[in-house]
């Protein structure tokens, strides 16, 4: 990148520490790490309901 440009990038960063473990370059791959989570997160709540079907 040529010195003196500006350009915004968003940043994947542990929750924990702060430090930045990647960088997401448009706004695509936002939505789609956005879809990705939302994906986990119905896997983790379909597993608690499995688990708790179980009790």
């Amino acid at each position: 990148m040529p010195l003196g440009e500006q350009h915004a990038v968003s940043v994947l960063q542990c929750a924990g520490c702060g430090t930045v473990a990647g960088i997401l370059e448009s706004q695509i791959s936002i939505e789609s790490l956005q879809k990705q989570v939302a994906n986990i997160d119905a896997g983790i709540m379909r597993i608690v309901k499995a688990m708790q079907d179980l009790s």
